[in-house]
């Protein structure tokens, strides 16, 4: 008995076409032995597998069949792997924005080629012509959804063998200024003592740009309700701050126009009203109309007697206003 015999096997071409292919006996290794120039597209090879059992060898058939090609159809389709394009988000339904054709190798430039996108068209927004390449905008886009698409592309050559290549497609999609800043508040409401010192922060405001980085930088200003320029504002942090000194006698509130300005090729803006109350301090004395005062009374009066009736003025708020004693 052989058994290592019976499970050996030994391979051979029993039709090699013409001679162009052979096989190693021992690893089953189909080789190229001459050129395949004005070889047909397409060889069968019959393959014969036998094993060296004893007393009696073992054999089957297989046929191989191989394909044979142009070198350029194994070349890539495109000229590189990757591309970065820009679209502003406001552009229309419909425009193209991309033509892959024109991003194909010249070695290809005579096939026919079916374009697919095999992945990254988040909510369907781009649209590709399978013949002729060309990319369109197939959803309204919006940067503060989605700044940035991932398109893998496929092209596929229409040839027997299908050999494809892909590329990505990177878009960045552009911001445009498209929102106005916001308030959080149409009106606004706050209290500073009238002896404040100059620069004191009175309120701080703040509003919201939902545009992106170029286009959300918020500059502040007092456009109405300070003629006397008693309050700044800062440009940038919002804070309203005392410029000149207050006297709630003169002026006991005001209503300030508070606008909000983003920095757009067209800037945006949006205002608010924030009203100031100047509340008081007992900063003024009371005064009598009169420096002295007379009056007489009969003897006899009864007590309780009206004798005379003292007028003051006091410029502050009434819990600051006049008490009256004798000393």
């Amino acid at each position: 008995c052989f058994p290592g015999l019976n499970s050996e096997v030994r391979y051979h071409l029993a039709e090699s076409a013409n001679g162009h292919f052979s096989v190693d006996e021992v690893t089953g290794v189909i080789l190229l032995e001459k050129p395949l120039k004005e070889s047909p597209s397409v060889l069968e090879l019959t393959v014969l597998a036998e094993d060296r059992g004893v007393p009696q060898s073992l054999s089957s058939f297989t046929t191989v069949t191989v394909s044979v090609v142009d070198l350029k159809e194994y070349l890539p389709v495109f000229l590189s792997t990757e591309y970065l394009i820009e679209v502003k988000e406001n552009v229309a339904v419909g425009t193209e924005v991309l033509n892959l054709s024109t991003l194909t190798r010249s070695t290809v430039a005579n096939m026919e080629i079916r374009y697919e996108i095999t992945s990254g068209n988040y909510l369907g927004k781009f649209r590709l012509h399978s013949s002729t390449g060309i990319l369109y905008i197939n959803g309204t886009l919006d940067f503060e959804v989605a700044h940035e698409y991932y398109l893998t592309i496929e092209g596929i050559r229409k040839t027997s063998t299908s050999f494809s290549d892909v590329t990505m497609i990177m878009i960045n999609v552009t911001d445009i200024n498209d929102h106005v800043p916001e308030f959080g508040q149409d009106l606004y409401i706050a209290d500073i003592s009238e002896d404040a010192t100059i620069g004191e922060i009175v309120f701080t405001v703040l509003a919201n740009d939902k545009d992106g980085f170029m286009n959300n930088h918020i500059t502040y200003s007092i456009v109405e309700g300070n003629p006397l320029g008693h309050f700044m504002i800062d440009p940038k942090a919002g804070e309203i701050y005392t410029a000149k000194h207050l006297d709630r006698e003169e002026i006991a509130s005001y209503s300030l126009k508070i606008q909000a300005m983003d920095n757009g090729e067209t800037a945006l803006s949006s205002d608010t009203i924030v009203l100031i109350h100047v509340s008081d301090v007992n900063d003024n004395p009371p005064r009598f109309f009169q420096l002295n005062y007379s009056a007489a009374v009969q003897e006899n009066s009864p007590v309780g007697t009206s004798v005379l009736e003292l007028i003051m003025s006091d410029s502050d708020a009434p819990e600051n206003g006049p008490r009256y004693k004798f000393q």
